[in-house]
C-alpha cells in the first residue's frame, strides 16, 4: 500500500512544479535510480532504508507519469502568440448546450485546427468552450453531437487572481479546456460530414445527443420551474438551472443532493447490486426446480457486482461522464471489483487503489477544491462503515443514520479552509432530506429517463411523480428561517490555517486510546483564537482583479469597507457573489460595516445585489445616479441597516485597533460629487462618482471612481489635494482622465490601474501611463499582477503583495511553441484572407 501511495502522491505533486524539466531526460534518470537499486535492494534485503528509497522510487515514477500529463496539457493549450487571433476549426459539438436569446454556450471537440484554409500548419487543441452570440433568426442552431466548421476567436486559459476565490484558470486546466472564445460570424461555418472517430468518440456523441432529448423532454413535460431544474441536475448533470437556488442548497448542506454526486454514483451502484443479488436468488431456484430438466449450477455470485459497475457506469456517463461522476465511479471499481474476488478489502486498502487510480487518468485532479472534499468524505465514509460484512443489523442501522453527522464534522473544516463556509444546519437537514431524494426523488428521475426509451407520457408520469417529491421537500425546508445556517471561518484561511487543519484531521484518524486526538487539535484551537488580521497589521487596501471593472476592499482589525461592486459577467457569474464575498470569508470576515457603490456604471454596481445577497451589509453609500429598487429588496437577500447618497463634504471616521491595546483613528472625507440642487439626485455619469479620501496619520489614499478632466480640476480647485500614497488611476486609466496638472498636484507614490487584460478599451492608455511614470510613481495594473494588497503595519510601513506572481506551477507559463514559425504564417494568411485580420482594440 505504502509504495501505490507513493505513486500516486508523484503523479499529483507535478501539478505543483514550477519548472518541467526534460522529459526524455527526467524518464531515463529515474530509469537508470531503478536499475541501479534494484540490485542493491536484493542484497540488502527488506531494511528499513531501503524501503524507504522503494517509496521515494514509487514517487519518482509517478512524477514521469504526471510529467507525461504535463507536457500532453501545455501542448495542447493555444499558444500565447495566437491569442485573441481569428482560427478556423474543425471538430463536435459535446455535452449540453445552453441557449438563449442572446447566446448559446457550448463545449467544442477539435479534430484540426488551423489559422486559415489554405495553412498547412495545424494547431494542437483538444477542448474549447465557445460562445455564439446570436444577431438573428438565421443564425445556426447548435446541437450536442453535431459536427462543424467554424471561425473563431480564442483565447489562452485564464482567469481572475485574487485570494481566497475561485481560480477559473486552474479549473480550465484541470478539465482540459484548451482556449475559450466566440465563434465569428462568416461563410465557412457550417455543418460536416461525420468524421472518422474512435469508438470513445462515436459513444460519447451519442451519449450528447440522448442527453439532449433529456433535456428537451424534460423542458416539455411541464414540471414546475424547481423540479425541471433539480430533475436536470439529478439525471444529465446540468446544474446551470439551479444557479439560481445555489445559496440555499448550501445553506442548507444539501448541495450534494441535488446534483450527480459521488452518494447518487454510490447510490446508484447499490440499486445495481440488488438487483443482481434478486437475479442470483431468482437463477438459484430455477436451477434448483428444473434440475432434472438441465443443469443450472453455475456459481452466479459474479452477477451483482457487474450490475452494480454497470448501472454505476451507466448513471456516470448519463450526467455526462464529468471529473466528479468519474472519481466516484472510480471508487465504485475498487468496491465491486473486491467483492469480484471474493475478498474483505481493508478500507485503507480501498482508499489508496482508488486514489491510484485516480492520479493515473485524472493526474491534474488535485488542482480541484472538489477533489479534496469527495476524497475526505469517502475516507470519512469507509472509515465509518468498516467492518462492512457486519451482520448485526443494529450496527448497520446505526452507522446509516450517524453517517450524516459523521459527514458534516468531518467535511466542516475541509469546507471552511476550502470553500470559506460550511452549514451547520446539514446534520438536520440531511437526516430527512437523503432518504427522501435518495429513495424516491432520484430513482423516480432516473426511471423516467429509462421511460423514455419506451414512452415518452410513461417519462412524464415518473418526472412528475418526482417533481411531486422535490417540491414537497422543498416546501418543508422553506420552514427553517433563511438566516440560519452558514457558518464561516472567524479568522483567515491561509496555509497555516490549513496546515493546523490537516493536523487536526489526522489526529481524529488515529487509532483510540492513544491520548493525542485531543493534543492534535490545539494547533487549530490556538489559531481560530488569533485575530482575524495579522496582530502587526493596523490596516490594509485590496484592489480585487475584476477584470474591466473595480471593486476595492479596506480592511481594519475589527471593521470592512468595500469601494464598488465589479461588473457583472453574464446572468451566472457576477464579482460581488463570485469574487468580493468569497474574499471577504477567506479573510474571516462575515459582513461588510461600509459598502460604498461609487456610481450606475455596470462595471461598478454589476455586482452589488450578487454582494448583498451573499454576505450582510452595514451601511450602503450610493452614487446619486445609482437607487436600489424596492421591488428588488426580497432579491437582496442582506438589506443593509442605512442607505445613503454619497456627497462631497461627508466625513466619518473609524478607530484603529492596535496590538498593545491603543486605539488610533481612520479619517473618511467624501470630495464629490457636488451637491448644488435638485438635478443632484438625477445626476448620473461618470463625473458624478463618489470620490473617497482616506487618511490615516500622514497616509493618504485617494479613491475617485471614473471622473474625468473636469472633476479632476475642480477637485484640485477646491479641495487642494495633497499629494497621495495610493491612488486609483480614475475611470481604469483612461485618456479622458488623469490629466497631466492633477497627476503633477497629487503626485502619486502608487498607482493602481484596474482593468482588464487586453480589453477591448485598451485600458489604461500609454499616455496615461507615461504621465505617472514621468511623475515618479509605481504602477501597477490588476490585469498583470492580480489582486494588489496593500498592507500598512502599526509602525507605518508599508508591504505590497501583488497576486499574479510566477506561480509554483508549470501551468502558469506559456505552452512551447515555435512563435516565430506561427505568426509568419498568421501574417501571411490575414494577408490572403483579411476578414482574419487582427482588428486593434478601440482605447477609450
Amino acid at each position: 500500500m505504502g509504495f501505490l501511495l507513493a505513486v500516486s502522491l508523484g503523479v499529483f505533486s507535478v501539478a505543483w512544479w514550477q519548472q518541467l524539466p526534460d522529459q526524455t531526460v527526467y524518464t531515463v534518470a529515474v530509469a537508470m535510480l531503478t536499475l541501479a537499486f534494484i540490485p542493491l535492494a536484493w542484497r540488502c534485503g527488506p531494511q528499513r532504508w531501503v524501503q524507504a528509497v522503494a517509496l521515494i522510487i514509487g514517487c519518482l515514477w509517478g512524477s514521469v507519469w504526471g510529467l507525461l500529463a504535463a507536457y500532453h496539457s501545455l501542448d495542447n493549450q493555444l499558444p500565447e502568440t495566437l491569442d485573441r487571433q481569428e482560427l478556423l476549426v474543425t471538430g463536435t459539438i459535446v455535452g449540453l448546450v445552453e441557449s438563449s436569446s442572446q447566446r448559446s454556450r457550448f463545449d467544442f471537440r477539435v479534430d484540426s485546427a488551423r489559422i486559415s484554409t489554405s495553412s498547412q500548419r495545424p494547431i494542437s487543441l483538444q477542448l474549447l468552450k465557445l460562445s455564439s452570440y446570436n444577431r438573428s433568426v438565421a443564425d445556426p442552431v447548435f446541437v450536442p453531437g453535431d459536427h462543424w466548421q467554424l471561425r473563431v476567436r480564442l483565447r489562452r486559459p485564464r482567469g481572475f487572481e485574487n485570494p481566497g476565490t475561485f481560480d477559473y484558470q486552474r479549473w480550465l486546466i484541470q478539465q482540459g479546456v484548451s482556449a475559450t472564445g466566440y465563434v465569428v460570424p462568416a461563410e465557412l461555418n457550417k455543418k460536416i460530414g461525420l468524421p472518422e472517430h474512435s469508438y470513445w468518440c462515436r459513444l460519447q456523441d451519442g451519449i450528447s445527443r440522448w442527453r439532449n432529448q433529456i433535456a428537451l423532454a424534460i423542458d416539455m413535460a411541464g414540471l414546475s420551474q424547481l423540479g425541471s431544474a433539480v430533475l436536470a441536475a439529478l439525471t444529465i448533470g446540468d446544474k446551470r438551472r439551479i444557479n439560481n437556488l445555489w445559496n440555499s442548497l448550501v445553506r442548507l448542506g444539501i448541495v450534494h443532493l441535488m446534483i450527480v454526486s459521488g452518494l447518487h454514483v454510490g447510490l446508484v451502484a447499490g440499486f445495481g447490486f440488488v438487483l443482481g443479488a434478486v437475479a442470483v436468488s431468482v437463477l438459484t431456484l430455477t436451477s434448483r426446480l428444473f434440475r432434472g430438466v438441465f443443469d443450472l449450477s453455475i456459481d452466479y455470485r459474479w452477477l451483482p457486482p457487474l450490475a452494480g459497475l454497470a448501472a454505476a457506469g451507466s448513471y456516470s456517463l448519463l450526467a455526462g461522464f464529468s471529473l466528479p461522476a468519474q472519481r466516484a465511479l472510480i471508487a465504485v471499481i475498487v468496491v465491486m471489483i473486491a467483492r469480484l474476488r471474493m475478498r474483505r478489502i481493508r478500507p485503507l486498502a480501498c482508499v489508496v487503489w482508488a486514489l491510484l487510480l485516480i492520479s493515473l487518468s485524472q493526474p491534474l485532479a488535485v488542482l480541484s477544491s472538489g477533489f479534496w472534499l469527495s476524497f475526505v468524505a469517502v475516507i470519512i465514509l469507509v472509515g465509518w462503515f468498516y467492518p462492512w460484512h457486519s451482520i448485526d443489523i443494529r450496527f448497520r442501522l446505526k452507522r446509516a443514520v450517524s453517517a450524516q453527522l459523521a459527514l458534516t464534522l468531518g467535511l466542516l473544516v475541509p469546507s471552511i479552509v476550502l470553500v470559506g463556509m460550511a452549514s451547520w444546519l446539514g446534520p438536520m437537514v440531511n437526516l430527512l432530506a437523503v432518504p427522501w431524494i435518495s429513495l424516491i426523488s432520484v430513482p423516480l428521475a432516473l426511471l423516467g429517463c429509462l421511460g423514455l426509451l419506451f414512452s415518452s407520457r410513461l417519462a412524464e408520469m415518473l418526472w412528475q411523480l418526482s417533481d411531486y417529491s422535490i417540491s414537497g421537500l422543498w416546501y418543508l425546508l422553506d420552514l427553517i428561517p433563511e438566516q440560519l445556517g452558514i457558518i464561516t471561518t472567524p479568522v483567515a484561511v491561509t496555509p497555516v490555517l490549513a496546515a493546523c487543519a490537516l493536523m487536526a484531521a489526522i489526529s481524529w484518524l488515529l487509532p483510540r486510546g492513544l491520548g493525542i486526538r485531543l493534543l492534535g487539535m490545539l494547533p487549530l484551537i490556538t489559531y481560530y483564537c488569533a485575530p482575524a488580521i495579522d496582530k502587526n497589521t493596523a490596516m490594509q487596501l485590496t484592489v480585487l482583479d475584476v477584470g474591466q471593472g473595480l471593486a476595492v476592499v479596506l480592511e481594519t482589525a475589527d471593521l470592512v469597507m468595500v469601494y464598488d461592486a465589479g461588473p457583472a459577467y453574464g446572468d451566472r457569474f457576477n464579482a460581488g457573489a463570485g469574487i468580493i464575498a468569497p474574499y471577504l470569508r477567506s479573510k474571516g470576515h462575515s459582513k461588510i460595516d461600509q459598502l460604498i457603490i461609487s456610481h450606475e456604471d455596470m462595471d461598478h454596481a454589476g455586482g452589488l445585489q450578487g454582494l448583498m445577497q451573499s454576505i450582510a451589509v452595514g451601511e450602503l453609500i450610493l452614487g446619486p445616479g445609482l437607487k436600489l429598487p424596492a421591488e428588488q429588496a426580497e432579491d437582496v437577500g442582506y438589506m443593509p441597516a442605512a442607505i445613503k447618497v454619497c456627497a462631497a463634504g461627508q466625513k466619518w471616521s473609524w478607530p484603529i485597533k492596535l496590538s498593545q491595546g491603543a486605539t488610533e483613528t481612520v479619517y473618511f472625507h467624501m470630495l464629490a460629487p457636488r451637491k448644488q440642487s435638485s438635478d443632484y439626485q438625477r445626476a448620473k455619469g461618470n463625473n458624478y462618482s463618489c470620490v473617497l479620501q482616506i487618511t490615516w496619520r500622514d497616509k493618504q489614499i485617494l479613491l475617485p471612481g471614473d471622473i474625468e478632466r473636469q472633476v479632476e480640476a475642480n477637485l484640485l480647485t477646491e479641495h487642494r489635494l495633497p499629494e497621495v500614497d495610493i491612488l486609483l488611476a480614475p475611470h481604469h486609466g483612461s485618456k479622458t482622465s488623469s490629466t497631466a496638472a492633477f497627476v503633477t498636484a497629487i503626485k502619486p507614490a502608487h498607482v493602481v490601474f484596474s482593468a482588464g487584460y487586453r480589453h477591448q478599451f485598451g485600458h489604461p492608455h500609454q499616455d496615461v501611463q507615461r504621465r505617472y511614470a514621468e511623475a515618479g510613481s509605481q504602477i501597477w495594473t490588476t490585469a498583470q499582477q492580480g489582486a494588489i494588497t496593500f498592507v500598512w503595519s502599526e509602525s507605518g510601513s508599508l508591504s505590497i503583495r501583488p497576486t499574479r506572481l510566477d506561480k509554483p506551477a508549470f501551468w502558469w507559463r506559456a505552452a512551447s511553441v515555435d512563435p516565430t514559425g506561427i505568426m509568419l504564417e498568421f501574417a501571411s494568411a490575414a494577408q490572403r484572407s483579411p476578414g482574419m485580420a487582427t482588428q486593434k482594440p478601440r482605447e477609450q
